[in-house]
C-alpha cells in the first residue's frame, strides 16, 4: 500500500494538482484501501480494485479541473417541479435543507455542489438527489466541505419524504405529509413543525432534534445518538428501540409507548403517554409531570441497573 500511494502521490503532482488537494487524496484514498484490506484485499490487488496511480491521478485531475465551473451559487436553482409529492434523497457530507417555498414550486438548489458528481432528477411525479458512487466520487466526496441542498417546498401535503445520509446535518420544517422516513449515520437533524402519518428513524451516531411534530405513529431505531423531543404528538403508538443515547422528552402525549434501551437515560417531563411498556438494561427512566389526573397505565416495566420513575 505505501508503495501504490507514493506513486500516486508522484503522478499527482505530474498531473499539476496543489500538495494540500494530493494531501487530501492520500489520507482519504488510505483509509478506503484500509478499509479493503479490512475485508480481504491483498496489497497486490489495489491498483486492480482502485486503479493504476497514473490511470488515477489522471482521472482526478481531469475532474479538477472542472470542478470549478460546475460548483454552483446558492443562486442556481438545479430543478423546479409542480407536479412532484415525493422526495428521495441520497447523500454523503452535504447539508440538507427542506423548508416551505413562497410560491406554488418545488425548488432544488445547490450550494458549492458539482453538478457532474449528482443525480438530480423529478420522475413520476418524485424528486430525486443522489450522489454518484462511483470510486472518484467517493473520494472527492470525503475531500469537499461546505455542500448543501436546499429544496423548497410549497404548500401540498407529501406523499413520502425518504433520506438517507452519512456525514449529513439536516433542517427540516413546515411539512406535511404522509410517511417521513430518516435513515442517517453521523449526522445531526432538526425537524420542527412537521406533521403526517408515519415517522420512521434510523439513526447512529447523530443527534436528533424533534419540535412541534405530530404523526399517527413513530418508530425510532437509534444507535449511540441523544433525542431531543418537544410538543409532539402521536395519535398512536410511540415505538423507540436504542442501544445507547439519551431521551429528553417534554410537553408531548402519546397513546401507547414502548421504549426499550441497553444503555442510556430516558427523561420525560409533562409527557403524557396513555400506556408504556418499558425496558432498561442500563439506565434510568423517569416520567415527571405536573397533572396527577392524567393516569399513566404501565403495561410492564424492567431494568436490570437503572431506577424507574413515574
Amino acid at each position: 500500500m505505501k508503495k501504490y500511494l507514493e506513486d500516486l502521490r508522484k503522478e499527482l503532482k505530474n498531473n499539476g494538482l496543489n500538495d494540500f488537494d494530493i494531501q487530501d487524496i492520500i489520507d482519504d484514498l488510505c483509509q478506503m484501501i484500509q478499509e479493503a484490506k479490512n475485508e480481504g484485499l491483498n496489497d497486490e490487488d489495489i491498483p486492480n480494485k482502485f486503479g493504476k496511480p497514473e490511470d488515477l491521478a489522471r482521472d482526478l485531475a481531469k475532474d479538477s479541473k472542472g470542478d470549478e465551473e460546475n460548483t454552483t451559487k446558492y443562486s442556481d436553482i438545479l430543478l423546479t417541479s409542480t407536479s412532484a409529492r415525493k422526495i428521495e434523497i441520497r447523500l454523503i457530507n452535504e447539508d440538507i435543507i427542506i423548508k416551505q417555498s413562497k410560491n406554488n414550486e418545488f425548488e432544488i438548489y445547490g450550494e458549492n455542489i458539482i453538478k457532474s458528481n449528482y443525480i438530480i432528477k423529478e420522475d413520476h411525479n418524485c424528486i430525486s438527489i443522489e450522489r454518484k458512487m462511483g470510486f472518484l466520487s467517493k473520494i472527492k466526496s470525503f475531500s469537499q466541505s461546505g455542500e448543501s441542498f436546499t429544496i423548497k417546498v410549497p404548500k401540498v401535503q407529501l406523499d413520502l419524504v425518504n433520506i438517507n445520509s452519512k456525514s449529513s446535518d439536516a433542517n427540516i420544517e413546515d411539512l406535511d405529509l404522509v410517511d417521513l422516513n430518516l435513515n442517517t449515520i453521523s449526522g445531526d437533524y432538526k425537524i420542527r413543525n412537521v406533521h403526517g402519518d408515519s415517522f420512521k428513524v434510523k439513526n447512529i451516531s447523530g443527534d436528533i432534534i424533534l419540535d412541534e411534530i405530530s404523526f399517527d405513529s413513530m418508530s425510532v431505531s437509534n444507535v449511540s445518538g441523544d433525542f431531543s423531543i418537544k410538543k409532539a404528538h402521536i395519535k398512536n403508538q410511540l415505538n423507540i428501540n436504542t442501544v445507547s443515547g439519551d431521551y429528553k422528552v417534554n410537553d408531548s402525549d402519546t397513546k401507547d409507548l414502548t421504549y426499550h434501551s441497553v444503555s442510556g437515560d430516558f427523561i420525560g417531563q409533562e409527557f403524557y403517554p396513555e400506556s408504556v411498556s418499558l425496558k432498561s438494561v442500563s439506565g434510568d427512566i423517569k416520567i415527571i409531570n405536573k397533572d396527577h389526573d392524567r393516569k399513566i397505565t404501565i403495561k410492564s416495566k424492567k431494568s436490570l441497573s437503572g431506577d424507574i420513575s413515574i
